[in-house]
Order: structure tokens, then C-alpha cells, then sequence
């Protein structure tokens, strides 16, 4: 695998919908950065945030809407 620009990095995914959540997590894996969640909702993003520092985050802006 050569380096990317996502080697080395976290991610936080914060996604309700289960089908998307995984998708993304598999999308960003492929690119190399270690992927925390997906969460389902921002208390489940909150626990993973007390003990670790993401880099980066991709955040469903209407989480839990609908």
C-alpha cells in the first residue's frame, strides 16, 4: 500500500443510518486511516471522544432527524 494523505490518521464517523455508517467506514479503511465508530448518536460519539483525539470527523448533520 503506498502512504496517502489519510495514513496515519483517526477518523470519527457519526452516522444514524446503519447501510451509510458502513459504507463510509469501509470507504475510509481503504484509504488507510484507523476509523473510530461509526456512532449512531452523539452520546455514543461523545464516549469515543473521552478517550480519544480524532484527527478529522464525518458528522451526519442531521443525526437523528427523521
Amino acid at each position: 500500500m503506498t502512504e496517502g494523505p489519510l495514513q496515519a490518521k483517526t477518523i470519527l464517523v457519526v452516522e444514524d443510518q446503519y447501510y451509510l455508517a458502513r459504507d463510509i467506514r469501509e470507504w475510509l479503511e481503504a484509504a488507510g486511516p484507523t476509523v473510530l465508530g461509526p456512532a449512531r448518536d452523539t452520546a455514543q460519539a461523545q464516549a469515543l471522544l473521552r478517550d480519544q483525539r480524532p484527527d478529522r470527523a464525518v458528522v451526519d448533520i442531521n443525526i437523528g432527524v427523521g
